[in-house]
């Protein structure tokens, strides 16, 4: 088979992937694929069809969720352990200027876009010594793989990767050429054991036909510490595993639902150019008066007609047809909303209760957990082989936010809490945990011993020595209700 074979689910999801890619990318890329995703009414011509798909404006829904997945995601700064050694990479961790916040932000907007990501760790040059470096993969350019039981481990021993190389014709012209990279756990004779290969082909092109005649292959075997590799030091990221077995896009659903809101904004706006300005129309007029009468639109001018019947008039749109998409587009909007885009709520006109909010968002701040502790595992194994390589010693993690509760607490039942607490009701250890969830509290309290002593320095001092409030039956029930729903 040739380097450039498809893995069978390669071919699978490869649609899957370009539907998302055209619908996060938005007004452009949709209209591009013309027919693929807004087929044409029936009679039209290429020109009927262009100013058809033309009058309407994808709304880029899909981006929007996707920007806010990923802030979410992004809107705490990672917790990173790492040996010093490791961390002086961090600011130009692929050695082409990106930190490793970028390298993390690249990585989590592929995974939340089509759903997969690989990461490959190399060896380069920086200032004259060898240095571990880290890139990128979209999953477009991972062609073709394959696991293997290795000691009874799967392991990955195939990657085939599609890349673009620089090719100088001369100064000013670049011609790049598609090589690949093949990494590869092989054994070149029985004395070598299991080792890790890059395997790179660079196609021979006719200079005359300008098709390709075979490959030039270049081989490197890369060595730590004058040792070959027992792995290759590739990851795959998907939402739930670390794994280049594709899953479904987790934006995949809010595209679909992005296009058929966009089949339905191409007609709606077809019809308003066609109902949107009145048609003036004759009724009971004799030909001869048409063709001597010169017709005018306008308060100036006057026209009459001999017969009694005669009389001129505008046709006007009315009915529910535009109504109806009205309608049906919103109902989209909304299943937007419920797949996943907390920021589409902005657009809603009622507010809602503050637990159908939460009851709403659950199942998404679920999927979108799993999916950063998965990017977080990937780049700690990422991060763990550049250690390896290097040999620095200590321990290393990568750990995203995954604290996406952005709803505040209430202000009433903040002032019912320290209420309760002033009456001796609730303890102060509810206030302190009512405060740190509603993330309301400085980021230099970091504990409930903090936030005693501050409140010991800053707050007013309330004089235990003044009489008891008297008592009131029913505020002491209220106080022991907002007790129990908060768990005191």
């Amino acid at each position: 088979m040739p380097v450039d074979t498809l893995h069978p689910l390669y071919v699978e999801y490869q649609p899957k992937w370009k539907f998302s890619r055209d619908a996060i990318d938005g007004d452009d890329s949709i209209k591009a694929g013309g027919t693929t995703y807004v087929p044409k009414l029936s009679g039209q011509d290429e020109d009927q069809y262009k100013a058809y798909l033309n009058r309407a404006m994808f709304e880029g829904y899909t981006q929007r969720v996707l920007d806010g997945l990923t802030g979410l995601i992004f809107s705490k700064a990672p917790t990173v352990i790492a040996p010093k050694q490791l961390e002086d990479l961090f600011t130009n961790i692929d050695l082409q200027g990106s930190t490793l916040t970028d390298y993390a932000q690249d990585l989590a907007n592929e995974v939340e876009s089509v759903g997969r990501v690989g990461g490959l760790i190399d060896m380069g040059v920086s200032e004259g010594k060898n240095r571990p470096y880290a890139t990128i993969y979209k999953t477009e350019n991972i062609i073709n793989w394959r696991y293997q039981n290795i000691g009874n481990e799967n392991v990955l021993s195939l990657v085939v990767l599609q890349e673009l190389e620089d090719d100088w014709i001369d100064i000013f012209t670049n011609e790049p050429k598609t090589i690949y990279r093949v990494l590869q756990l092989t054994t070149n004779e029985d004395t070598q054991p299991l080792h890790y290969e890059q395997h790179i082909y660079r196609p021979n092109i006719d200079n005359v036909t300008k098709k390709v005649n075979g490959f030039n292959i270049e081989v490197i075997v890369p060595l730590r510490k004058g040792k070959m590799l027992e792995r290759i030091p590739f990851v795959g990221i998907t939402p739930e595993k670390l794994t280049l077995n594709p899953e479904k896009p987790p934006l995949y659903d809010v595209c679909k639902v992005n296009v058929a809101h966009f089949k339905l904004n191409v007609d709606y706006y077809h019809g308003m150019h066609f109902t949107a300005l009145p048609t003036p129309y004759g009724a009971g007029i004799q030909a001869q008066e048409i063709e001597n009468a010169n017709f005018k639109i306008g308060s100036t001018s006057f026209t009459w007609f001999t017969q009694p019947q005669a009389k001129l008039s505008y046709l006007e749109f009315e009915g529910k047809g535009l109504e109806t998409l009205e309608n049906e587009k919103a109902k989209l909007v909304e299943a937007m909303v419920v797949l996943g885009s907390n920021m589409l709520q902005g657009d809603k006109k009622t507010a809602e209760a503050e637990n159908t909010v939460a009851m709403r968002s659950a199942g998404q701040n679920a999927s979108l957990i799993s999916t950063a502790d998965t990017i977080s595992r990937g780049i700690t194994k990422l991060l763990e082989i550049m250690a390896e390589w290097m040999g620095a010693s200590g321990k290393v993690s990568y750990d995203l936010n995954t604290d996406f509760n952005l709803t505040q607490i209430s202000p009433q039942l903040l002032k019912e809490i320290i209420a309760g607490n002033t009456l001796g009701k609730i303890p102060l250890q509810v206030v302190y945990d009512s405060l740190k969830d509603g993330e309301l509290l400085s980021e230099s309290i970091k504990d409930f011993e903090a936030f005693k002593t501050a409140l010991e320095e800053e707050a007013p001092v309330i004089n235990s020595a003044l009489p008891p409030k008297p008592s009131n039956n029913k505020d002491d029930e209220d106080i022991k209700k907002i007790a129990e729903a908060i768990g005191a």
